[in-house]
């Protein structure tokens, strides 16, 4: 199934939380969430507030189609099935490995 066929089975929220995130640009290279909630197909998943990390129980049982993670309410990052839909988080990534260089790790 192609990613727009995937996208359909979606429902109208997801849909427009997508359609909003592809507007935004990528997150700042010093962002720093306070708050991180990770939800997938049958609703919040985990997070952390304030450092806090919390996660809610699943089944083996319980198959979900997308990931989707919000920083402090902003849709950053959601994966569907094998592809990545919206990638804010890149330039954080691209830092965080050039410090890593910087620092010899």
């Amino acid at each position: 199934m192609q990613l727009a066929q995937t996208l359909e089975t979606l429902t109208p929220f997801w849909k427009k939380e997508i359609e909003q995130a592809l507007t935004l640009p990528p997150l700042p290279l010093d962002y720093q969430p306070k708050i991180v909630e990770i939800f997938d197909d049958l609703g919040l998943l985990a997070g952390s507030v304030l450092g806090e990390p919390y996660q809610c129980y699943r089944t083996e049982t319980d198959l979900t189609n997308f990931i989707a993670w919000y920083l402090d309410g902003q849709l950053a990052f959601f994966y569907l099935r094998d592809a990545i839909v919206i990638d804010r988080l890149t330039l954080i990534a691209k830092a965080s490995s050039l410090l890593n260089v910087i620092e010899g790790e």
